[in-house]
């Protein structure tokens, strides 16, 4: 089972979860927060065989007095109790901040390029159209040429109507080459 990443006594709403990544939340309730509506979609996209834990996500949305969302579809890898920290607190943030959402996970081995990730995402057809990734490769590890087709696939994404969120990884964001 899955630690939680959000260490509290209590529980906590979920603009003050929000708040805690210090978000501006003037004006903003719980309720308007929640979506119902099954077309608003959302997913996450994780590396290195990363899984997450139903079962935890399930604890993390019960202590937090979240509404319980599971994750409705996995692409690649299956999700198993031995799961991967980061994955888990991907998907415990993403379902936090959009309750009702339905949330896709995205996995993908450790060989893969943002080359594959972008098709893969382009060949569901039903692919949520927000796409959130925490995992990043340091561009100037990469070379120009693996750069420049990162950046083609994801100009293809933003073409097609997707959005797509992605921090800067462990390494901090770096120059490119």
């Amino acid at each position: 089972a899955s630690e939680f990443w959000l260490p509290s006594d209590k529980e906590l709403s979920i603009t003050e979860i929000i708040k805690s990544f210090n978000v501006n939340m003037d004006g903003i309730t719980d309720e308007a927060l929640k979506a119902d509506d099954p077309q608003v979609r959302q997913a996450v996209v994780e590396f290195n065989e990363g899984s997450f834990s139903q079962s935890g996500l399930e604890q993390f949305q019960k202590k937090y007095g979240l509404r319980v969302d599971p994750v409705t579809k996995v692409v690649g890898t299956e999700e198993t109790e031995e799961s991967n920290g980061e994955a888990d607190l991907d998907v415990q943030t993403l379902t936090a901040m959009a309750q009702g959402a339905q949330t896709w996970s995205f996995v993908f081995d450790s060989t893969a390029s943002w080359i594959d990730v972008v098709e893969t995402i382009l060949k569901n057809k039903d692919s949520p159209r927000l796409i959130s990734c925490c995992w990043s490769a340091v561009e100037s590890t990469m070379g120009r040429s693996a750069v420049l087709a990162a950046t083609t696939q994801f100009l293809k994404l933003g073409l097609a109507g997707y959005t797509w969120l992605n921090d800067a990884g462990d390494a901090g964001p770096v120059l490119n080459p």
